[in-house]
Parts: structure tokens; C-alpha cells; sequence
């Protein structure tokens, strides 16, 4: 009997779903950014305006535009990171589908944290908030690389040095948005100011890992 014995256990999902699962990612992602431009909005000033007018209120418009261009780089970071994860992948399970979707509604909330960020900015509260949406983003996208390393969905051609690679860089996001909250409260500026060592770091490790 216990040859014929079944186990509950789904079956892995292969690459045609593997494309799925990236290609709604990829729309979810595509939507987020788009929004985040919408909260730059064109000023209106009389209609007897002049030069000096029209550039001092496009000179107001600075926090929304750091909103945008801040958040539009923490999200590219976020989808270039999840590319590169499921580039190692060869098959999933609807467990890493959930983990996925929690992924992306913590990425369907970033234009809300970049309107926040945008109108209040440098507030303690709204600085924190924003790095604590950005860290549990993070943190989920290395949850889509543990769990399939310890269930084996990785392709036999992934290296454990190439992921351990992978896991480092993605770590560095979380890392620097969960070290900033607290000096958020001391200085909102200063805690926007090291997010710079994402990029940088991620630079670092790159290079030290070619």
C-alpha cells in the first residue's frame, strides 16, 4: 500500500507559469509607476502670469518631483531585484505565488507612501513610514529567495555562490530603509539622505562578487 499511497502536497508549477507570475508582476509594477507621476500636478497661477510666476510654482513642485524620482528608483531597484530572483528559478508553488502577491501589494502602495513622503517631507512620521513600507517590500522579495532555496525550485545551473550573491544584494534595500526609521525621528532628511547607500552598496557587492 504504500507505493500507492498519494501525497497532498501541489505539484510544482513549471516555466509557462513561471512567465505568468513575472509578466502580472511586471504589469503591477508598470501601474505603480505611472501613478507615481500623477501626483505632479501642473500648477495653476492667473491667467495674467509671467515668467517669474510660472517658475516660482514650478519651483514648489520640488517635494512631489523627489517623491516621484525617489520612489520611480526604489521601485526600478525592487523590479530589476525580482527579475534577477526569477531568472534562477525552474519551476514555483503557490506558496511563492502568495509570497508574490504580498510582494506586490506592498508595490501597489508605494505611490500612496510617495504622495506622503512628497507633501510632508522632511516629518519624522512620514520619512519612517515611507522606509517601513520599502523594508517590508524588501524583506518580501528575500522571502521569493529563501523559500525557493529551500524547497529546490532553483534551476541545477544556480550556484549556491551566485544565490548567496543575489541575497546579499537584495538584503542591502531592507537593511538601510530599517536602520533609517529610527534616525528618521532625529532627522527626516538626513535618514532620506542614506538611503543613497542602497545604490551604493549594491554597486559594492557586485563588484567584489565579478
Amino acid at each position: 500500500m504504500g507505493s500507492a499511497e498519494t501525497t497532498d502536497a501541489p505539484a510544482p508549477e513549471g516555466s509557462d507559469d513561471i512567465d505568468r507570475v513575472v509578466v502580472f508582476t511586471d504589469a503591477v509594477i508598470a501601474i505603480a509607476i505611472t501613478l507615481l507621476v500623477l501626483d505632479i500636478a501642473v500648477p495653476t497661477i492667473p491667467d495674467a502670469l509671467s515668467e517669474n510666476q510660472l517658475g516660482d510654482a514650478l519651483w514648489e513642485l520640488r517635494p512631489e518631483v523627489l517623491g516621484f524620482a525617489l520612489s520611480f528608483a526604489v521601485i526600478s531597484y525592487l523590479w530589476l531585484s525580482h527579475r534577477l530572483v526569477f531568472s534562477h528559478l525552474r519551476s514555483i508553488d503557490p506558496t511563492l505565488v502568495v509570497v508574490n502577491l504580498f510582494f506586490l501589494l506592498v508595490i501597489a502602495f508605494i505611490p500612496f507612501c510617495a504622495s506622503l513622503l512628497a507633501e510632508y517631507v522632511p516629518n519624522s512620521v512620514a520619512v519612517a513610514v515611507y522606509a517601513a513600507v520599502m523594508a517590508i517590500a524588501g524583506i518580501t522579495l528575500l522571502l521569493i529567495i529563501v523559500y525557493p532555496t529551500a524547497i529546490g525550485h532553483h534551476h541545477p545551473s544556480v550556484s549556491p555562490e551566485r544565490v548567496r550573491l543575489t541575497t546579499r544584494k537584495v538584503a542591502i534595500a531592507p537593511i538601510v530603509f530599517i536602520a533609517t526609521i529610527p534616525i528618521a525621528f532625529l532627522s527626516g532628511w538626513v535618514a532620506v539622505a542614506l538611503w543613497a547607500l542602497i545604490p551604493i552598496t549594491r554597486g559594492l557587492i557586485a563588484l567584489r562578487g565579478t
